[in-house]
């Protein structure tokens, strides 16, 4: 009887929590493939602490801070240019097949906007030497 609660009440959960919080650990690091309405809009390369977004048809580069809790990834954008820079974004992800669908909400205002996408991983390395050189000068200024 003991074993039959120990496992209930332990095991049970330990499991279930390890398997949430692990779901999207390989959304942390690494080269991805963003799509919406089925169409590659842009590439993602994530270090951990930072965000750099690369869009085609522009050599600019749109730099985010992160933090995350699970499947939840707090998103801010790092060099403000704009108002629409200043908020912080809530993206909470989904494991499907081969891709994590997510849906992004502005964090502390008040609206129904929601951004729909997906996103696939196609490297665990990043090998982009401008992303590199981007990620150790933003290193750096911590």
């Amino acid at each position: 009887m003991k074993i039959i609660v120990f496992v209930l009440f332990v095991l049970i959960p330990l499991t279930i929590n390890s398997q949430e919080s692990g779901d999207c650990n390989e959304l942390k690091f690494g080269v991805f493939e963003i799509y919406e309405n089925e169409e590659k809009i842009g590439i993602i390369f994530r270090n951990d602490k930072y965000q750099i977004e690369k869009y085609p048809n522009t050599e600019e580069l749109t730099i985010g801070k992160i933090k995350s809790d699970k499947c939840k990834f707090y998103i801010k954008s790092y060099k403000v240019k704009n108002d629409l820079d200043t908020i912080t974004w809530v993206a909470s992800y989904k494991k499907e097949q081969n891709y994590y669908s997510f849906e992004a909400k502005p964090l502390y205002l008040k609206i129904s906007y929601k951004y729909e996408g997906r996103i696939m991983k196609v490297s665990n390395e990043i090998t982009d030497k401008r992303i590199l050189n981007t990620f150790l000068e933003l290193e750096k200024k911590e």
